[in-house]
């Protein structure tokens, strides 16, 4: 029989699956249905036809408008005469933090108990990638199908033969600057909030705090995925390119990811300073809430990036709000919270001089919102820094997994990039 776990456990180490019990227990179905014709989805059924496996339909919301996906109808989802016990579903959406969870729920309501979750059969039967072979950057970097923040095997492949102090971070947030140069009214990062109540605090952190606290943490890591570089807007800190120069120095980091709004000045002198495989450009696009001149520069600056020859991607993200409220229990016993924090997506954060547990945590202490100092690490004070660094990593939850993130029951859609206007 199949081991479905077995395939998922093997495709997340980095390891190549026995591809010929994969393709035997596909075809034990009479119907094979892929859940979403995006990026993922369109993947997959490549993958899916390169090993000479059948696909019966696409199931996609859009399915009036793609009609099509490698050649193979688009129909609503859940439409059609299955026979439930005899159709594989292939998840071929990627929905952020929440992963393949929520697909999951929606398809056991509705009576389909066969799926394979799509990011991890892509990764087993597609993902050119493996341990011991040479890890080529640029496929994870200039990838539009799946999620380096996120990826498992990535990261097993990464840390793959530099184990050392046994400490690896998937992403390490840097935070060069909580100035930014749009006001959105739910951002994130709270900046427009931080100008308005914490002046003193809208600033850049200085470049050479910055390359301190990146020097000594890297010194203690085995490995790190990813360095998400952000603000505030990240590209209006003064010594940007220097800081970014001091990132590439760093042998045990892949990719560098930097987040930006757009709106910002990107000269063609500074991309061509900063050029490199191993970085690449997010773009939140807010367009919807600004102005004809603000998008303009934003549609530039995206022209600028790919003229540089610097990987960028463009995404509009899906915002939300939630309460700061701390609830009672039974909400917050100690193990949901440590479940909580085993299944968030989100890794430590330097801001200046200091190490934050999270970006939340960072978020709560800079607004003075909760007492979060346990999960804070000054690292300026070198003394035991291996030891308290490993003792922040393995907590099973932190002060922040009480607030914020926590509260879902109040959780409602926003308009991202939203601005704040006088009246309010």
């Amino acid at each position: 029989m199949f081991d479905v776990q077995k395939f998922y456990e093997d495709a997340e180490a980095g390891r190549r699956p026995d591809l010929n019990a994969f393709k035997e227990y596909v075809r034990g179905f009479e119907n094979v249905i892929i859940w979403g014709a995006g990026n993922l989805g369109t993947a997959l059924g490549k993958a899916f036809l390169g090993h000479g496996l059948n696909i019966s339909v696409y199931w996609d919301m859009d399915y009036e408008n793609i009609k099509l996906c490698n050649g193979i109808a688009v129909t609503e989802p859940f439409s059609g005469d299955h026979n439930k016990d005899n159709t594989l579903i292939v998840i071929g959406i990627v929905n952020g933090t929440l992963s393949h969870t929520w697909q999951k729920g929606v398809l056991e309501s509705k009576g389909y108990y066969n799926y394979l979750f799509g990011m991890q059969t892509y990764e087993a039967i597609a993902c050119k990638e493996e341990i011991g072979k040479p890890f080529d950057v640029r496929e994870c970097v200039n990838t539009s199908i799946c999620n380096f923040n996120t990826c498992k095997r990535y990261m097993n492949i990464v840390r793959n033969g530099r184990e050392k102090t046994g400490l690896t971070v998937q992403v390490l947030e840097i935070i060069l600057s909580s100035r930014c140069t749009l006001d959105c009214k739910y951002c994130g990062q709270q900046a427009g909030e931080t100008k308005r109540r914490f002046p003193e605090k809208y600033r850049d952190y200085p470049a050479e705090d910055i390359k301190h606290s990146i020097d000594v943490v890297m010194d203690r890591l085995d490995a790190v995925g990813t360095f998400s570089i952000i603000g505030g807007e990240a590209f209006i800190h003064p010594k940007f390119a220097e800081i970014l120069k001091h990132c590439l120095t760093k042998d045990n980091v892949a990719i560098i990811s930097i987040t930006t709004n757009g709106v910002c000045d990107m000269s063609e002198e500074l991309l061509n300073e900063i050029k490199n495989d191993k970085i690449k450009i997010n773009f939140s696009n807010y367009t919807d809430s600004l102005s004809d001149m603000q998008k303009k520069l934003f549609h530039e600056n995206v022209e600028r990036v790919k003229r540089a020859g610097i990987a960028c991607n463009i995404s509009t993200p899906i915002w939300v709000i939630n309460t700061d409220e701390l609830r009672d229990n039974p909400d917050f016993r100690d193990e949901t919270l440590d479940n909580r924090k085993s299944a968030c997506v989100f890794g430590p954060s330097i801001a200046g001089k200091y190490l934050y547990a999270c970006p939340q945590t960072e978020r709560q202490f800079r607004m003075e919102v909760h007492d979060v100092e346990d999960d804070i690490i000054d690292l300026n004070n070198e003394k035991g820094l291996t030891d308290r660094l490993r003792e922040l990593l393995n907590k099973t939850h932190y002060t922040a997994c009480q607030y914020l993130c926590s509260n879902m029951k109040t959780t409602r859609q926003i308009p991202p990039g939203e601005q704040w206007r006088d009246e309010d």
